[in-house]
């Protein structure tokens, strides 16, 4: 079996995503509580079983990861995993896009590949099921091109945005702010050749921090770019799962609507990907499962 690595082990949230990818590579499509544990002392040598303070601490502290995983659950409608007391184990085999996103709330895109990118394509995605809409990838910066050249692009992408939209366009950025916090842009047309419908504006964090250091989309700065006939929307695209439901709030009204794995996962599926993007996000996977597993 491939284990993939504990990089935290004091962390809730971590070794939930660790549980969740696990479960992919496990044979017998069950972790136990044992196993966890076992993994968590083999991993923090400062946690030793045999303490009667350390054993106290880790039946609580292996008592709150299954609550964050009966939560998960519940926001996957319990449809992925059959948990029990001392045991989980998967209901349905884990699509290649949610391993992508486990892998990237564990690990990080890293250097391996073009993970990012790929993590905005999939993100594009989601945003188009969810608009039964259209989705255009700004993709900044365009690799092969130089500064210069990507400034130019990031202006010609803009004005093919509004053109396929039936907006208008006004000016491109200015090159010191590189893609003005826009990674997707996705609107859902009446199909009449006029302006005036649903837009919304998304960034992507594929980091394993994106999620607490992103800044708000400045809006005032993009109706300089393009004079949308409808007031724009904001989402925000992040491979993990927030726990914190206040956090959630907070971020939902600063970043606009909130697309984590759990809506990702229920908007898209095998059949809404491209063979492309697919081969490209298995192979991505394969790539970083072997810098991430012993």
């Amino acid at each position: 079996m491939i284990t993939p690595i504990i990089e935290n082990t004091t962390s809730i949230e971590e070794i939930s995503d660790w549980i969740e990818l696990s479960l992919h590579f496990n044979e017998s499509d069950t972790i136990s509580k044992e196993e966890v544990l076992r993994t968590i002392e083999d991993t923090n040598e400062e946690l030793d079983g045999d303490d009667n303070d350390a054993e106290s601490y880790l039946d609580g502290f292996l008592l709150d990861i299954w609550n964050e995983l009966r939560r998960r659950n519940a926001l996957y409608e319990n449809l992925m995993y059959d948990i029990r007391d001392n045991s989980i184990t998967k209901i349905h085999e884990s699509t290649e896009p949610h391993i992508m996103l486990l892998l990237l709330s564990l690990y990080g895109a890293n250097q391996v590949g073009n993970g990012t990118k790929l993590f905005e394509y999939l993100s594009a995605e989601a945003l188009k099921k969810y608009l039964s809409g259209e989705v255009y990838v700004l993709g900044w910066p365009v690799e092969g091109l130089s500064e210069d050249e990507n400034n130019t692009k990031l202006g010609s992408m803009i004005k093919d945005i509004c053109s396929k939209a039936n907006e208008r366009y006004i000016e491109s950025p200015p090159a010191r702010y590189n893609d003005r916090g826009v990674d997707v842009i996705g609107w859902k047309p009446f199909h009449d050749c006029r302006s005036g419908q649903i837009i919304y504006l998304m960034q992507c964090a594929a980091g394993k921090r994106g999620f607490f250091e992103k800044k708000a989309i400045p809006l005032g700065s993009w109706e300089e770019y393009a004079h949308w006939a409808n007031k724009t929307n904001t989402a925000f695209s992040v491979p993990k799962i927030v726990k914190d439901n206040e956090l959630w709030h907070d971020k939902t009204k600063e970043l606009g609507i909130i697309f984590d794995r759990v809506r990702i996962i229920k908007l898209i599926s095998h059949n809404d990907i491209d063979n492309e993007l697919l081969n490209d996000i298995i192979k991505w996977n394969s790539n970083r499962l072997k810098e991430v597993c012993e």
